[in-house]
């Protein structure tokens, strides 16, 4: 029996140590519970609830992999005049490639209608560089200041018009949602075009816009580039030309799809028909405004013929000059605040515009000795008039110096406008006053 006691008192001794392991071991599941609740609260704050309070300049700062840029820095000489980077251009973009902070933008028209040939550049888009997306920039700004060599670039609808102060406007609703989604604020952006000049207008544009100038690189022009991301578009077939354009990353900008800001003016309830100055009404060879029409700068071709073979570039400069001249014309028109009404047409030789609705308003002028400017639409370009009729032809009035009606191209019931001398008196004295001595 001693045998059998000593077993009973060894194992009542053994079973208080086995209750210490298993309350031990119970301890230690506890805490590493409370350990991976810890842990998943915190996962879920910094991923989750943390997420409305974080700054989010520390939210998308950019991976601390990829290797630091350099500021931006415009380069000397002429390229500088484009705007074009010093640090990082055409010799050395491949370096910084594909990188995630960043989006790349080619700036280029795919077919441009400037003359880049003159200059030794390319009015087609050729070829590319791999991973930049082409957004061309003369739909979203009007393009000025080219070289005299290559001429006038895309002259149609645009995002934005640029103001006489160097401003730009919005001419859609949504100008300016597209360009933020193009051109996103939070990314570093690089831009290039052919020479240069498209993306340094762009920077300019991005810039006075708010977005951060020292997250913009203009890095010059393809026609420079000689790196091995080249993306080849032109093809020679059978000894001809091929553009690949397909191929090309491309953003198109379908102005049929906005909303025009500029209201339809001629549709508002509350309009008052007004009289023009009497300066407009009865006028003669001796009241002419000579100042306007003695201007054209259309007579260099015939005039100036002495210098159309031996001398192009000066009747060039002659032709600009007198264009210039009256878009100025214009301008102060405007700037004083006066009234009056105007036509605009487009250049012999671009047609493609029905035309009756300006033939009748001149017609209409004639009979009841009524003055209305008559505008070639290469000079209302040039003029701050363009910010809100942008296609040609129409008939505007103007009332202290700003927009009071004007017939759309695209409106049917506009066209009823045409219709007659009766039709187009009916719409012309809701909105002025005839002079009563007609």
């Amino acid at each position: 029996m001693a045998k059998g006691k000593k077993k009973v008192e060894e194992i009542k001794e053994e079973l208080p140590v086995k209750n210490k392991r298993n309350k031990g071991f119970r301890k230690y599941i506890i805490i590493a519970c409370i350990a991976l609740l810890c842990l998943s609260g915190a996962l879920v704050y910094k991923f989750v609830l943390s997420k409305d309070n974080e700054d989010p300049k520390i939210n998308k700062k950019a991976d601390p992999k990829l290797p630091a840029l350099p500021k931006p820095e415009v380069t000397e000489g002429e390229r500088g005049k484009l705007g074009i980077d010093k640090n990082i251009n055409e010799t050395n973009i491949d370096k910084y490639l594909n990188r995630s902070d960043s989006v790349y933008r080619d700036m280029r028209m795919l077919e441009d209608p400037a003359d880049y040939a003159a200059i030794g550049g390319d009015a087609y888009l050729s070829g590319y560089i791999k991973g930049f997306e082409v957004v061309p920039l003369p739909y979203i700004i009007p393009v000025d200041n080219l070289p005299e060599e290559v001429g006038y670039t895309y002259q149609g609808y645009t995002l934005f018009y640029k103001m006489s102060d160097g401003s730009y406007e919005p001419m859609y609703k949504e100008s300016m949602k597209i360009i933020e989604e193009l051109f996103p604020k939070d990314k570093i952006i690089f831009l290039m075009c052919g020479g240069g000049g498209y993306a340094g207008m762009m920077k300019e544009f991005l810039v006075a816009n708010g977005w951060d100038k020292d997250k913009i690189y203009n890095i010059g022009g393809h026609w420079y580039y000689e790196g091995k991301n080249n993306v080849q578009v032109k093809k020679i077939v059978n000894g001809k030309p091929k553009y690949d354009f397909d191929s090309v990353p491309y953003h198109d900008i379908d102005f049929t799809e906005l909303t025009k800001i500029v209201p339809d003016k001629h549709d508002k309830g509350d309009v008052k028909p007004f009289k023009l100055e009497d300066k407009y009404y009865n006028v003669t060879e001796d009241t002419k405004f000579k100042d306007f029409d003695d201007i054209d700068p259309y007579d260099v071709y015939d005039k100036e013929s002495k210098y159309y073979e031996p001398d192009q570039d000066k009747q060039y400069k002659a032709y600009m000059k007198l264009l210039n001249k009256k878009a100025d014309y214009l301008n102060n028109l405007l700037k004083n605040k006066e009234s009056f009404v105007l036509t605009t047409y487009y250049d012999e030789g671009c047609g493609g515009n029905d035309e009756s609705i300006r033939l009748l308003a001149l017609e209409y002028a004639k009979k009841h000795n009524l003055y209305i400017y008559d505008v070639e639409f290469t000079v209302y370009e040039e003029t701050d008039l363009y910010k809100d009729i942008q296609y040609s032809p129409s008939i505007q009035i103007y009332k202290n110096g700003e927009l009071y009606t004007y017939t759309d191209i695209e409106s049917d019931e506009d066209l009823k406008v045409a219709e007659s001398l009766k039709s187009f008196d009916k719409w012309f004295t809701k909105y002025v006053i005839l002079d009563e001595e007609e």
